[in-house]
């Protein structure tokens, strides 16, 4: 099956926008290291899937004192990631489609990933057998509700399939025996800033297809131009402290879906 990449590199965070989503990215490692503390075993064993150059694989690595393994299908990346981050974490190359674990680690986080595979549950049913009999996937992915128009396709030229908190739910649900769903809420400003964004990629056709069809390099030059610039009038510096986790019926307005799930 088709899966895509895109990945946040913390060196190339140019504009308000890159930041903000830098942040985010941040404060889903920082809540899975939470919750490793509160539920795993001392020097638990880790799946980072879709680790990019590490960042987020070393924050688990360091703050926990863990075993973890960084998996990622570029190999350009992954020689990266190991030449910044190899010290506290094993690198390996592979395919999410085919994950090479059998009930190897007490956790296993996939951030922004599960939207770049056109078929979810090839990658979460791996997840399963990865994970050891009582272990946990921490996982986020945007929420479809306010990026997206019903039945409208993703814009973003690197998503396949974006989700609904229900769907998700269902999704995983298949593959796990408890699943608490969850969302990532943030300040009024990365807020405001984000779905200004959002909204404007989503009615504003010409700019869906530039991204969808001009080359990654030249669509970031373009994309910092007057006209594409969506976060031109902030120069505000966003933290993991902008954002929170909220449940209930707060879930269905949040940017991103975030589920905590257990075998």
């Amino acid at each position: 099956m088709q899966h895509t990449g895109e990945r946040m590199v913390p060196s190339e965070v140019e504009t308000a926008i890159e930041d903000l989503w830098m942040a985010r990215h941040r404060f889903a490692y920082l809540h899975a290291i939470e919750i490793a503390k509160n539920r795993l075993p001392a020097h638990a064993s880790i799946l980072d899937i879709g680790c990019g150059d590490g960042y987020g694989s070393a924050m688990l690595a360091e703050q926990l004192n863990s075993c973890v393994v960084g998996f990622d299908h570029d190999a350009e990346t992954i020689q990266a990631a190991r030449a910044q981050h190899g010290a506290t974490v094993d690198f390996e190359r592979g395919d999410a489609l085919r994950l090479p674990f059998h009930h190897e680690f007490d956790m296993v986080t996939c951030f922004q990933m599960i939207e770049h595979v056109a078929d979810g549950g090839e990658v979460l049913a791996g997840i399963a057998h990865a994970l050891k009999p009582g272990g946990v996937l921490v996982l986020t992915t945007p929420n479809r509700v306010y990026r997206l128009q019903p039945g409208q396709r993703p814009w973003n030229r690197w998503h396949l399939h974006e989700y609904y908190a229900a769907e998700l739910s269902a999704l995983l649900s298949r593959f796990f025996s408890t699943v608490w769903m969850c969302g990532v809420r943030g300040t009024p400003e990365a807020e405001e800033l984000e779905r200004g964004r959002v909204a404007a990629m989503r009615k504003h056709r010409l700019i869906g297809w530039v991204r969808r069809v001009m080359p990654e390099s030249s669509r970031r030059l373009l994309t910092k131009t007057r006209l594409f610039r969506c976060d031109k009038t902030s120069t505000r510096h966003f933290t993991p402290d902008d954002f929170r986790v909220v449940r209930g019926e707060e879930v269905e307005n949040s940017l991103d879906l975030l589920a905590v799930c257990a075998r």
